[in-house]
């Protein structure tokens, strides 16, 4: 990572290392006469191919609250299974390339686990330089209406810092929806580090077709925001 001086280094670690903690506002690209999605359909709350051969990418474009340009990519892949916190795991690589105008770039590599149980999939915490040591998890639903919500799960890292994840299903418009990851992480003192929000625009069966990040880090004040189109 090239960074000028420890302020732009906080800056895109909050981003890079902090932010894509767990699942990489997902923009709904404005369009003409939107319709709303009926609340009667069930979406799929994963790509039908996630825990088989999933690999996407995406260009990433933003800014932060200061008025700073950014530019990105994030790379999505899933590994071959592995153990993690004692459970056999379906491991999703994430690769973010990240460039801050005036300010450097950097690349943050980030493994996030779930359980192989097809009807009970859990999410199980990530690896990297910020490593799950704990984790009370719950089950995702396999398909969710819009309205619904829920917790993932509650997680401790290498650092003692604790975060809660949880999702909800939006109104994406034009027979879509948005899927919302949130993430909140609080210091050891309780008080908060950081927030994280990750929406896709979905499809019925779970495609994704867009992703917003939007994170925010208490500690230098910045809100950042990436959106991008698989």
């Amino acid at each position: 990572m090239n960074i000028k001086n420890n302020t732009q280094k906080y800056f895109l670690v909050s981003l890079l290392m902090v932010g894509t903690y767990f699942f990489a506002h997902t923009a709904v690209f404005a369009a003409n006469k939107a319709k709303p999605t009926s609340t009667s359909i069930e979406f799929k709350l994963f790509p039908s191919n996630y825990f088989t051969d999933y690999d996407v990418s995406a260009s990433l474009t933003g800014s932060d609250s200061r008025g700073i340009n950014l530019t990105g990519n994030i790379v999505e892949k899933l590994l071959p299974r592995t153990a993690f916190l004692g459970t056999r795991a379906s491991p999703i690589q994430t690769t973010t390339e990240f460039f801050a105008m005036g300010m450097g770039f950097g690349t943050a590599i980030v493994t996030s686990y779930y359980s192989t149980n097809v009807n009970v999939r859990r999410f199980l915490g990530v690896s990297g330089d910020i490593t799950t040591v704990k984790a009370t998890t719950t089950d995702i639903p396999v398909r969710a209406k819009i309205g619904q919500s829920g917790i993932i799960g509650n997680y401790v890292d290498n650092r003692n810092f604790t975060s809660t994840l949880s999702w909800q299903l939006e109104d994406g418009f034009n027979g879509q929806a948005k899927l919302i990851f949130l993430n909140t992480t609080n210091k050891p003192s309780g008080d908060l580090d950081n927030t994280f929000k990750t929406t896709y625009l979905i499809q019925e069966n779970g495609k994704r077709e867009t992703v917003e990040l939007e994170t925010y880090n208490d500690t230098i004040k910045i809100t950042v925001t990436l959106k991008g189109r698989y």
